[in-house]
């Protein structure tokens, strides 16, 4: 059974380092804890903050509940996963429309992540819990139906150009990402997810990371106006940066250098098992990508930054930890949950569904 952090652990998170979420620990690794949190809150000691930075410009507040926001050239739209439909406004987060319904019929939608725009005017869904790639046209008629393997999971996927996506998959000890294109249903590349950290950790490490990588390795997507996309690893200091032709460009280490988690599984009734992993720290909390630099919204924090958190900047090019900044949490304490970067225009989604537009200021 999960034991709360000791008194001992309680004081030094509080001297350190405060997590917006939950960190539980069992005994005996109360004291792997203790040093987690200790060298946590070494590494973010070493953030550099920027002051004007962003200029609030304009603000949306949605009635619903906002999962994921994502932008392009003229429009914002985020994706309500709870009744599983989109809406859209335009740059300056006026109401344009939604659109999509919740259902299991063939072309409605249980557990919608992400909606691609495509260019001949029709789109592209994802369908996280049913497992389901399909491309919609203007009509709103399926012009294609894809369903992943089952015995493959996929977690999130981006949009490269109008027919080629990017995702990654697991299966058994195996994560990998691939580029594939529906339309021909030919897969361009693909790259093995410990290839990929070669360099950034020691050999003894990449061969030692555990069976199940999924639960290690699970993130997110994100696009923006340039030539990249960047995939964030949840629970391990871990970024990777793509072109939109799929090609890999290189890995990343977080200011933090939050540590690959271990797996494990835990028996919690006769024959009944939890995966887990240790420590189960969601570091990278949001991610962004634009201007030939990646935007990670850190959830890793310090008492002194009084409920905010922080915005960690890197250069795609040097590979490098430049400057950090912060977004204000809305005046009744929401805080921020998301963030999209298009051009210089930097879209926050707060926890309460309100979208506020800030222009970002090139430093």
């Amino acid at each position: 059974m999960a034991l709360l952090l000791t008194m001992e652990n309680f004081k030094i998170l509080c001297t350190l380092i405060v997590f917006s979420l939950l960190c539980s620990c069992r005994i005996g690794e109360g004291k792997e804890t203790e040093l987690i949190l200790e060298s946590l809150g070494k590494e973010i000691n070493n953030r550099t903050f920027k002051d004007n930075i962003i200029e609030r410009i304009s603000e949306y507040s949605y009635d619903g509940k906002a999962f994921l926001i994502s932008a392009n050239s003229d429009s914002v739209w985020i994706v309500d996963n709870y009744l599983n439909q989109v809406v859209i406004l335009d740059s300056n987060l006026s109401y344009i429309n939604k659109f999509l319904d919740g259902g299991e019929g063939p072309s409605e939608h249980v557990g919608l992540k992400r909606v691609f725009f495509n260019l001949n005017g029709g789109y592209t869904t994802f369908d996280h819990s049913q497992q389901l790639f399909r491309i919609f046209n203007e009509k709103d008629s399926i012009e294609l139906f894809y369903k992943f393997d089952g015995e493959k999971w996929v977690d999130d996927m981006v949009q490269l150009h109008n027919n080629t996506y990017l995702f990654p998959e697991s299966f058994e000890d195996k994560y990998r990402f691939i580029v594939k294109n529906f339309e021909t249903d030919s897969i361009i590349r693909e790259y093995n997810v410990i290839d990929l950290l070669e360099g950034l950790f020691p050999e003894s490490i990449l061969q030692s990371i555990d069976y199940e990588k999924n639960l290690i390795f699970e993130g997110y997507f994100s696009s923006g106006s340039g030539d990249w996309v960047v995939y964030t690893c949840n629970k391990a200091g871990i970024f990777f940066v793509f072109d939109k032709y799929g090609e890999f460009i290189n890995s990343y280490r977080t200011l933090d250098k939050l540590s690959i988690p271990k797996f494990s599984k835990r028996e919690i009734s006769p024959g009944y098992f939890a995966h887990e992993v240790f420590p189960d720290i969601r570091g990278n909390y949001s991610r962004a990508i634009g201007n030939g630099k990646v935007y990670i919204l850190s959830n890793i924090v310090k008492l002194s930054y009084l409920g905010k958190r922080a915005v960690d900047v890197y250069s795609i090019y040097t590979r490098e930890y430049l400057y950090s900044f912060f977004i204000a949490n809305m005046d009744d304490g929401q805080e921020v949950d998301g963030i999209s970067i298009y051009d210089n225009n930097l879209y926050v989604l707060y926890e309460n569904s309100t979208i506020v537009k800030y222009h970002l200021i090139q430093k």
